[in-house]
């Protein structure tokens, strides 16, 4: 694997070094490495509050990142939050949703700026989901999905490509990594944690405890939550290894980096297990850290809620690369006023025509009957979910950021403000209508077996 990819960034390495830009505007970023910690709730790492000492290395290097203290994920699952990250659209823009599983060609990648720009861009990921099956290799030289390869043996193949750097002129790499998704990987910090038994390891495991026809004790919870924040201690590892790799190469002050995630984990707050059932904060919200070369701003805080969906536009105006006409005018993460936060999730219990949903369906009645499509609108302190039905929750998340108290009934003021900020929204797009059938695009016998192996079906 290893000298099949690096024989064609060899290869790429040495076309671009002619193409690329050989000066930059002041304080610009030459190189950019986005890292993607799949299934990483924010609120299980220390350095965003969590008591349990999951992220001591980030910790240590804080004083260099900008750190989003509220990111939000346009959707609980890999691929529409995937694809709003690479383009900048809306789930409704792009259309990459449950049921039709691909990035139409029609949507410019960030990889594909890049690459039209001069980069070499390459792509590292242990998700099977984000590959070219899906579409979201567009623009991309070369693109390694690893499903078989632990992290550190990726981030070694990291360096590998990374050194390769200055022969390029401009470098994109992107890494998708998945200790923190089930089955969870925590390496040697099993006992650090507590860990003996987690017992939530399997498709079977995650649905049975969702769907209520298996009941954890309090014991399994406990060992469940420690071998996620077991993983999350991993996963600081690996944050920390990236940043090292860049230092020792002498790249880091050269290079913009970014950690984030596509979306959290239901660590069974709510009933649920795992993730793409609904748009709990457990599910959406996540860390974003940037590193700007030199560690500008490093130790700032962004305290406004911000969605990824601004993360392509930030990307590329830290780089100073024009924007394609497709973004022009969409605010970045910086631009918080003009930039609505919000989650646009259809459930696959919701699009019955398809006969493994049907099957889902029969096999687990009470979250059919339960789980349903869903928009998310942030307004200020307060998070409005409207359900289909007109059906809306409203939840103060200063007062209760675990959202257990609906407030629908005795906010109505709050209410009526949100919801009339909801139904712009809708009325401009932003949304995918709830009674838009989503295209009849047949899922492939390889889409299968990635969401069997990744726990969305069984």
């Amino acid at each position: 694997m290893l000298l099949a990819v690096l024989a064609v960034v060899l290869g790429v390495a040495a076309y671009r070094v002619v193409t690329a830009r050989d000066s930059l505007p002041p304080g610009a970023a030459r190189h950019v490495v986005l890292v993607v910690f799949d299934t990483l709730r924010a609120d299980r790492m220390s350095l965003y509050g969590h008591t349990a000492p999951t992220s001591p290395r980030l910790e240590q290097v804080s004083g260099e990142l900008l750190r989003y203290g509220s990111a939000t994920a346009t959707a609980p699952w890999t691929l529409p939050s995937h694809a709003s990250m690479f383009t900048g659209l809306w789930p409704s823009e792009h259309g990459a949703q449950w049921g039709h599983f691909e990035l139409s060609e029609e949507h410019l990648t960030l990889a594909e700026i890049l690459d039209a720009e001069g980069f070499c861009t390459f792509g590292l990921s242990a998700n099977p989901f984000v590959s070219e099956a899906t579409g979201l290799t567009q623009g991309f030289d070369a693109f390694k999905v690893a499903e078989r390869v632990t992290s550190p043996e990726l981030l070694r193949l990291a360096a590998q490509l990374l050194l390769h750097a200055s022969d390029c002129g401009r470098m994109f790499l992107f890494i998708n990594l998945m200790d923190t998704h089930i089955p969870y990987t925590y390496g040697s910090y099993a006992e650090q944690f507590g860990v003996s038994a987690p017992p939530i390891l399997t498709a079977d495991d995650k649905w049975a405890v969702s769907s209520g026809k298996r009941t954890l004790t309090a014991d399994e919870i406990g060992q469940h939550q420690a071998a996620y924040d077991a993983a999350v201690r991993l996963t600081d590892d690996l944050a920390g290894a990236v940043l090292e790799i860049l230092r020792r190469q002498q790249l880091l002050e050269k290079t913009l980096v970014v950690f984030t995630s596509d979306h959290g984990e239901g660590l069974t707050q709510h009933q649920e297990v795992g993730h793409v059932l609904s748009v709990w904060e457990e599910q959406l919200a996540v860390p974003l850290l940037v590193r700007l070369p030199e560690a500008r701003r490093g130790g700032e805080v962004f305290g406004r809620r911000v969605s990824l969906v601004g993360l392509t536009p930030s990307i590329l105006d830290w780089l100073a690369v024009p924007r394609p006409p497709e973004l022009q005018g969409r605010p970045n993460l910086e631009q918080t006023a003009d930039l609505p936060v919000l989650a646009d999730y259809r459930s696959y219990f919701s699009e019955t025509r398809r006969g493994f949903n049907q099957e889902m369906g029969a096999r687990y009645p009470a979250l059919a009957r339960r789980i349903s499509h869903h928009h998310v609108i942030y307004c200020d302190r307060y998070k409005l979910i409207v359900s289909p039905g007109d059906r809306a929750e409203l939840y103060d998340l200063l007062s209760d950021p675990q959202e257990l108290h609906d407030l629908s009934d005795n906010r109505q003021e709050v209410l009526n403000a949100c919801m009339a900020r909801y139904t712009d929204r809708l009325e401009a797009g932003i949304f995918t209508p709830f009674d838009r059938p989503t295209p009849e695009t047949p899922a492939s016998q390889e889409t299968l077996e990635h969401l069997k192996s990744l726990g969305y079906l069984q």
